[in-house]
């Protein structure tokens, strides 16, 4: 595996939503603000989707007793979000968009983000230098964020364990385990790249969720690196 990185997140083009990064023989990178709440962060290595449907996200202004087309839902027609348009700041190798929720700083040195409360606290960010990385020769595709030390991991569908998932290893793919251990099977047949994450030293919990619809890996502590 020969592994490429966003290696810097300088000159941003800004879009209506947020920032982008393009890379005309590269891949693409942009933070999008999608609501006062939300935001999307998109990696495409080799500059194009590889799956331009997405059958997981749904839009806040669409019916929600609706189910998603049996084709999908173009994933790039943010026009199903309200569309905030968030404040924008830069200074000294960082920049910033803002709601009145929460901010994202983007480290530009360091391709990193960080994400802190409306009161300026940071409550989740990336492992600067190696955040987001891609196979140069597959279609493999890495997230990597920091953790803290009381940091509470819920979700991932259905899982055996802890509710807690906090130093386990977990395979998102369905497979039909008859008899599995419920204390220690994986994988199992119902899975979903979502989870919530809890502070409590800060009282502050915040979810993510990866579009991905491939074999994914989420690692929450089981390798200390």
């Amino acid at each position: 595996m020969k592994i490429g990185t966003i290696a810097t997140l300088a000159d941003a083009t800004e879009t209506a939503t947020g920032y982008q990064w393009l890379d005309p023989n590269g891949p693409h990178f942009a933070v999008s603000i999608l609501e006062s709440w939300l935001a999307r962060v998109t990696l495409r290595p080799d500059g194009t989707p590889r799956l331009d449907r997405t059958w997981m996200i749904q839009g806040t202004k669409m019916d929600q007793s609706d189910p998603i087309p049996r084709e999908g839902r173009d994933r790039n027609d943010v026009s199903v979000f309200c569309g905030v348009r968030p404040t924008r700041s830069a200074h000294a190798g960082f920049r910033s968009v803002q709601t009145d929720l929460f901010s994202i700083e983007i480290d530009e040195e360091n391709a990193a983000l960080g994400w802190r409360t409306a009161g300026g606290e940071l409550f989740a960010e990336d492992v600067p230098g190696r955040a987001y990385c891609y196979d140069l020769r597959g279609t493999s595709v890495f997230h990597y964020l920091r953790r803290r030390e009381r940091e509470a991991y819920y979700g991932f569908g259905e899982r055996a364990g802890p509710l807690n998932k906090r130093g386990m290893r977990m395979r998102m793919h369905n497979l039909d385990a008859l008899g599995y251990n419920a204390a220690y099977g994986d994988p199992l047949y119902k899975h979903w790249p979502i989870y919530i994450c809890y502070l409590p030293d800060l009282k502050v919990a915040y979810g993510l969720i990866y579009d991905n619809l491939s074999d994914t890996v989420f690692d929450m502590g089981k390798e200390i690196d």
